[in-house]
């Protein structure tokens, strides 16, 4: 992947996550993993969350890097 499209990919991973902590949290939950797996789950319906999930992990990871 180019930088720009590692980028852009690490944006959205970030929009996703803060998108599903912040719904947790206004449903007055905790924010857990499994939380989390679920909330992304509804985003992707038919789609594996765990996938996205190791992937987004993996790209912050290495923009940290």
């Amino acid at each position: 992947m180019d930088d720009e499209a590692v980028s852009d990919a690490i944006a959205a991973c970030r929009l996703l996550f803060g998108q599903a902590v912040m719904e947790i949290v206004a449903e007055d939950k905790p924010v857990t993993r499994e939380a989390i797996t679920e909330k992304i789950h509804r985003m992707f319906t038919g789609i594996e969350s765990e996938p996205v999930m190791r992937l987004a992990i993996s790209l912050l990871k290495n923009s940290a890097s």
